[in-house]
């Protein structure tokens, strides 16, 4: 962590801050932008017209960023890894964040690294989230996946989040290979990179490894650790980034029906149960609900596939912040040159 001269150092490295933007943002936000433009201390009778106003600025300004700093810091016991801030795609937040077990699926590049496998064609997609319906706590990523001789797929991706206080951005390359038309086996080496206004930023590498099965044309199952590497968000203080377990099932009892299920486990919270249902209408649109356990949250959302543009929206409502939207486009740019692996059921 790169800190300030001036700055002290013991209130900022933390790993579960790049969730904390999302367990109190309202409060956040209202003392932020009541904040912004701070009052005038000569008319309050604070202190003397002697005082210069750009002091006076420079004093709130600094307190304004201090009591933020608080709450955050406040916050660490109550956070929860059920609120994900980096599950971007519109089919998956629809099913309630299940989908652990999928195959050829782009927006795989966020969950499990082997869920590409079996990806036939060159895909790129973009994704945005708003959570809880503020622009201030606005997500979005970008990602490319392209098969390469047979049976290996190559994917990257950037994303970020955050707003002008705390910001998080990452850039990650996935690669996802199948075996003995069996098993999937995925891997991806991220790089996280957290910065707090004014306080510093710090930039860790982070490994994920992941594995599918389709065992048959109505049955996958797949696994998943993030952060399997252990990876601190800085040296000066023994802080890991939090390491995530999953482990998910498919169930397609017809060409129109698909049922997910997921559990997540953080590895100093409680399990995450979550679930999806898909119901494909028509070749064109498909509709879909949700339910993840920790925190409790009710999802759902439709797509549509126009040729080869695929349009997704998930929509999902926390009892207590309110409902966060997700939108997702992801276009087949064509074969990639590579032969294409025997297709993979995907839910």
């Amino acid at each position: 962590m790169k800190f300030i001269p001036g700055r002290t150092d013991h209130s900022h490295s933390n790993p579960n801050l790049h969730n904390l933007k999302f367990l109190f943002p309202p409060i956040m936000l209202k003392i932020n932008q009541s904040w912004s433009n701070p009052p005038n201390l000569v008319n309050l009778g604070m202190i003397s017209s002697q005082i210069p106003e750009s002091i006076s600025q420079m004093i709130f300004n600094s307190f304004r960023n201090f009591v933020l700093l608080l709450f955050l810091l406040a916050a660490i016991p109550f956070l929860h890894a059920g609120n994900d801030p980096w599950l971007l795609g519109g089919r998956r937040v629809a099913m309630g964040g299940a989908g652990n077990s999928n195959s050829a699926d782009l927006w795989s590049l966020f969950a499990n690294p082997a869920g590409m496998a079996g990806l036939d064609m060159m895909r790129a997609g973009l994704a945005v989230e708003r959570r809880f319906m503020l622009a201030s706590l606005n997500a979005g990523g970008f990602g490319f996946g392209m098969p390469f001789r047979e049976k290996h797929v190559f994917g990257v991706y950037a994303a970020a989040s955050g707003f002008d206080l705390y910001r998080e951005n990452r850039i990650g390359l996935n690669y996802a290979t199948e075996i003995l038309d069996v098993v999937n086996l995925g891997a991806r080496l991220n790089i996280y990179n957290t910065s707090i206004q004014s306080y510093g930023s710090a930039m860790s590498p982070v490994l994920d490894f992941g594995i599918t099965a389709p065992v048959s044309r109505q049955f996958s199952a797949g696994a998943s650790v993030a952060n399997a590497n252990l990876a601190n968000l800085s040296r000066e203080i023994n802080e890991e980034i939090p390491t995530v377990l999953s482990i998910g099932v498919a169930y397609r009892p017809s060409s129109k029906v698909s049922l997910v299920a997921d559990m997540v486990k953080h590895v100093d919270f409680p399990a995450d149960f979550r679930a999806g249902l898909e119901y494909k209408l028509n070749s064109l649109l498909s509709i879909r609900s949700g339910i993840a356990t920790a925190p409790v949250s009710l999802n759902y959302g439709f797509g549509l596939k126009i040729k080869n543009l695929n349009l997704d929206f998930g929509n999902s409502h926390h009892s207590d912040l309110g409902y966060s939207g997700h939108l997702s486009i992801g276009i087949d740019l064509g074969n990639s040159g590579a032969k294409p692996a025997e297709s993979q059921p995907n839910p």
